[in-house]
């Protein structure tokens, strides 16, 4: 059983302020990212992908990443993403999610270099703001890369090290 938490705001004031910013019920179901300081994008991320993303455990030392939503939310990250040099694409789910939201599908990581760099990225002085589950499979995962004798995986460190921390 998973413990969850529920924000209720009814305050007329705040939750006004929140629709003028356009942050609506059902955050999943078509409510467009606002724009936000590129400082606190990451963070932002982070909670985007606590709350719809998904880490699944693969054969062979390897996970899965990908985060659902609409497609004008996942460009936005992709592009920021894409500024740290670590790129994802747009899969779009064949099933229809109502009208006028755009197609909704996942933003997804082709390879283990590009989800070592998102997930290190995501973690990197988190101050222990994150969902515990997810952030546990991602340590897992990144131990492993860092740990492995593989020529592959030394790169994939190499490429962080210097391809993304260099523009974050």
């Amino acid at each position: 059983m998973y413990e969850y938490v529920q924000l209720v705001i009814t305050n007329k004031q705040i939750v006004e302020s929140l629709i003028n910013i356009n942050l609506h019920q059902r955050k999943t179901w078509g409510n467009t990212i606002a724009d936000i300081n590129p400082i606190y994008f990451r963070s932002f991320i982070r909670g985007y992908f606590d709350g719809d993303g998904c880490v699944t455990n693969l054969k062979h030392k390897s996970i899965d990443v990908s985060i659902a939503g609409y497609e004008n939310n996942m460009n936005k990250i992709i592009s920021f993403l894409n500024m740290n040099n670590i790129f994802a694409s747009f899969i779009p789910d064949k099933r229809e999610y109502g009208e006028g939201n755009g197609r909704f599908g996942s933003l997804y990581f082709t390879n283990n270099t590009q989800r070592y760099c998102f997930l290190k990225l995501l973690y990197q002085d988190d101050n222990n703001i994150h969902l515990d589950r997810k952030y546990q499979k991602a340590q897992k995962f990144i131990s492993d890369i860092e740990s492995s004798n593989k020529i592959i995986d030394k790169q994939t460190v190499i490429y962080y090290k210097y391809a993304v921390c260099a523009t974050s």
